[in-house]
């Protein structure tokens, strides 16, 4: 039982390292996303003025905005599917003696991924309106203040689902440390608890995006994150396989 469950959280690790790079080209698009939404005003002037009405049809954003939806929708997909396949591998450090952090570690995986995932969906599919604005400036003399409504995802959401999934990997890495010498490759499992740890502190700034203090900047330290939590996964391929025979 404790071998096969070794075998599941394997897969686990690998669909995991398989998520968190879909969850840093998420945030490459989220970012793309951002530009093309304060570049909004600007670009139906533009449009507008070469192509008329039929211009709006033709803004970035639109492309920007549908590509980000569709990847989001897959990193919310592979999150649930991996969290749960992670929760397994963690239950069978707990048949193998690793006390109660193995359920701790299977109880969060599956919930937090799940809600995380969750979240983030439902901040894609409930879109509610925001104000792109700009100025037209006449030798460095602002003339017009153009603003322009918008249907966006609801950051909010997406924001709270990867504080879920912050607090998560926090969680997990601390159960990871609770359980190193547990484990076949206990060197392995401490980097892979302090980089979760890390990791999961590097996604809660994305509150800048939801927030519209530096957008950009909050996308950057989501991006830095996942890939710690890339690395993570690696590593926990690693141990969960090299456990299998506990």
């Amino acid at each position: 039982m404790s071998r096969a469950t070794f075998y599941v959280g394997t897969i686990g690790g690998i669909l995991g390292i398989l998520t968190a790079a879909i969850g840093m080209i998420w945030c490459i698009y989220n970012a793309i996303f951002l530009t093309d939404f304060a570049n909004l005003v600007y670009d139906i002037l533009a449009f507008q003025y070469y192509f008329g009405d039929l211009g709006y049809f033709l803004l970035p954003i639109l492309s920007s905005e549908a590509t980000f939806s569709m990847i989001s929708k897959i990193f919310a997909i592979l999150l649930i599917i991996s969290g749960i396949l992670i929760g397994i591998g963690f239950f069978g450090m707990y048949r193998t003696g690793g006390g109660a952090m193995g359920i701790v570690g299977l109880i969060t995986s599956i919930v937090g991924s799940s809600l995380g995932a969750t979240l983030i969906y439902l901040g894609i599919i409930s879109k509610v309106y925001d104000i792109s604005s700009g100025v037209v400036y006449f030798i460095f003399i602002p003339l017009v203040l153009y603003t322009y409504p918008v249907l966006v995802p609801n950051f909010f959401y997406i924001w709270l689902g990867l504080v879920v999934l912050a607090i998560t990997f926090i969680m997990l890495g601390v159960s990871t440390l609770a359980m190193r010498e547990t484990f076949s490759m206990p060197s392995a499992a401490t980097a892979a608890g302090v980089l979760s740890i890390i990791g999961g502190c590097f996604i809660f700034p994305y509150v800048l995006v939801w927030m519209k203090l530096i957008p950009l900047l909050g996308v950057v330290f989501a991006f830095i994150g996942l890939a710690m939590i890339l690395v993570v996964f690696i590593l926990w391929t690693a141990v969960f396989f090299s456990s299998r025979n506990l």
